[in-house]
């Protein structure tokens, strides 16, 4: 043997060992799934009115409760129906922990709201509130499913049986997922249909999004990666979601320090969870999952945890999120627009979810394009004006944001003449989510990515497991979708496990964007090349990324980066140049590198690995090339047979 060759291999397996007991994550027990389960538990009539008389006592129990001072409030184990799609609020609870082992919240709507809005818990204002132990359910279910009985790939139609005890509805565009015999979910991506429409009493026609769902039958790198995985077949299953934002199965509205403590979810129309402003919450041992025992192929209709404009981000650990049908994590602030320049130093500003400016507040502006810096300044005066709200929402459609959700007008004066115009980002630095920690949890069976965040400083994502799933965690902000943002720091991701990825299935090879699997950059800005380094200090080390279909770690637009011993094995589909796809802000010559890092500074890439066959992953690393455009018409790629 050749002793340099063979210590090489010796460090390379010492290397995978470690990180294999490093990053094991959280993985609580799982109950198989059965098509032989029930929906939901079986209650009479009776029954469930007591349930409803049970859950209106309760409330008002409660309430009392925390009204004479008590430090915590034991419900009584049982069942508690909440009626009429009203849900339950709970606002200004503080100080109180509230026990609720053995419990379950059913969150009931009538045939009227079967595929409408639907209203869960609701927590708005609370303080230094604990709620531990409870499990929360929706009836009827908030979702279609059935087997397939027949497909016609040609006119893109699925017709399917629904299964017993499920729904039968009409339902206009949204989403759908396939599932295999045995509950397994496929590697389809995130797929879509035009529509619903009912066949028979007991039968519907999907008509899927043009060629998405036998994109895994036509395409021999994934059938090379998947096998009969992605497929689809005459008997294999499908999940229609009723999703209806804005609620979610628990709502979070200016809390602090609120802990929901192995709390478990089995149903959402939308989030699992949703919080927006608040300060410090944690999430422990929380389950968003589907129901244990039952038939349900899904748990939630959208992300499993939503969290906006946040002071101080949450804490996420010991918890597991799966069944869903979005982003496991999203995690975000906002920036504000300049609508209008009065003066030099005085202009008209846009917040989005009422974001509030403050005298004494220091605000940082930007070319919304090119990113170019135009100045900082501290507030002196402001005033909340909502008579301009129609001047600022036409200037953000004039920037074409899909979303501007809770657009509010300021004029504000500074300190000092800066050189913004209109259109131009705000960095407002108040509510970005800093300091959150995702530790130790499992995700796993979605078709959504690992983890979105825009704009937190100071965060930790570590020692967790994210198994079958789409795409990987993405750290950035975007300028044209809703404007998340502002730009993210001092962040660290490590000692995390990437399994079973599904990802990017039903995207065309030549148009796939090329992007990091861990991905640190800017969303697309409308194929505007930028050069500016905004993002800082970003450590990407110990991780084991298994079949990664993009770029396994990439990093752009970042001061202080380090890349360290991160494992990468089985990449399946790799895409060999930029395509045709106007999002990407930078050009690499070779972007099926192990590790690539464009238009940064201050790097440092050691010790990364690549294990197994991969036709055009290089094991070493690479520094892309910045500000250099693709062909206009490349080449297809050398994709794996």
């Amino acid at each position: 043997m050749n002793y340099k060759r063979g210590a090489a291999d010796g460090l390379k397996l010492c290397r995978v060992l470690i990180c294999a007991v490093l990053m094991t994550g959280f993985v609580p027990p799982v109950m198989a799934w059965s098509p032989a389960g029930p929906v939901s538990p079986q209650f009479s009539e009776v029954q469930k009115s007591a349930q409803r008389a049970a859950a209106a006592e309760l409330r008002e129990q409660l309430l009392k409760a925390a009204q004479n001072g008590k430090e915590e409030f034991v419900i009584a184990p049982g069942e508690y129906r909440f009626p009429d799609n009203a849900g339950v609020a709970f606002a200004n609870l503080g100080n109180l922990k509230i026990n609720a082992a053995g419990v379950t919240f059913w969150f009931e709507r009538g045939d009227s709201e079967l595929t409408g809005k639907t209203r869960g818990l609701l927590l708005e204002g609370c303080r230094d509130l604990t709620i531990e132990g409870l499990t929360i359910d929706f009836d009827p279910p908030l979702f279609m499913q059935g087997k397939v009985k027949g497909f016609d790939p040609v006119a893109n139609t699925i017709d399917l049986t629904v299964d017993d005890g499920f729904p039968v509805a009409e339902y206009p565009p949204g989403q759908m997922l396939l599932y295999k015999p045995d509950g397994k979910i496929m590697p389809q991506n995130a797929l879509f249909h035009k529509g619903v429409k009912v066949a028979s009493e007991r039968e519907l026609r999907v008509t899927a999004t043009d060629g998405q769902f036998h994109a895994g039958n036509d395409r021999p790198g994934l059938r090379k990666a998947f096998g009969d995985r992605c497929i689809l077949n005459i008997g294999d299953y499908v999940a229609l979601p009723f999703r209806r934002d804005p609620f979610g199965a628990v709502v979070l509205k200016h809390c602090a320090n609120t802990t929901l403590k192995n709390v478990s979810i089995y149903a959402s129309s939308t989030m699992g969870i949703a919080e927006g402003f608040g300060d410090r919450n944690i999430f422990d041992g929380v389950k968003i999952i589907r129901r244990p025992g039952s038939k349900r192929l899904l748990a939630c209709m959208a992300d499993t945890f939503h969290s906006y404009c946040d002071i101080r981000g949450p804490i996420i650990r010991n918890c597991e999120f799966a069944y869903n049908c979005d982003d496991f994590i999203n995690i975000y602030g906002y920036f504000g627009v300049v609508a209008e320049k009065i003066e030099t130093n005085q202009f008209l500003i846009g917040t989005m979810m009422g974001e509030p400016l403050v005298v004494g507040g220091k605000l940082d502006f930007f070319n919304k394009d090119s990113i170019a810096p135009q100045g900082s300044a501290v507030i002196t005066a402001v005033q909340l004006t909502p008579e301009d709200g129609g001047v600022v929402e036409a200037v953000v459609k004039r920037m074409g944001l899909y979303r501007h959700p809770g657009l509010t007008a300021w004029v504000v004066t500074l300190d000092r003449a800066v050189a913004a115009a209109e259109t131009s980002l705000v960095d407002i630095h108040t509510h970005n989510a800093s300091g959150f920690v995702v530790v130790n949890n499992y995700f796993h069976s979605s078709m959504g990515r690992a983890l979105l965040t825009s704009g937190a400083h100071g965060c930790l994502i570590q020692s967790n497991r994210w198994q079958s799933l789409c795409g990987g965690v993405n750290i950035f902000m975007e300028s044209w979708f809703s404007m998340t943002g502002p730009f993210p720091a001092d962040i660290v991701v490590k000692n995390n496990r990437f399994e079973d990825i599904l990802g990017y299935a039903s995207v065309p090879t030549q148009d796939a964007p090329v992007q990091g699997y861990i991905y640190v950059g800017m969303a697309p800005s409308r194929n505007f090349l930028r050069s500016h380094i905004v993002n800082r200090n970003m450590e990407i080390s110990g991780n084991y990324i298994e079949n990664p279909p993009a770029t396994p770690i990439l990093v752009a637009y970042t001061d202080g980066v380090k890349v360290l011993n991160n494992v990468v094995k089985n990449p399946y589909h790799l895409v060999g140049h930029l395509g045709r796809n106007p999002g990407m802000n930078y050009y690499t010559e070779n972007p099926a590198s192990l590790v690539c890092v464009a238009v940064s500074s201050n790097i440092t890439v050691s010790g990364n690995t690549a294990l197994g066959p991969a036709p055009f992953l290089k094991a070493g690393e690479y520094k892309g090339i910045p500000n250099k455009q693709p062909p206009a018409k490349p080449a297809r790629p050398n994709t794996a047979p």
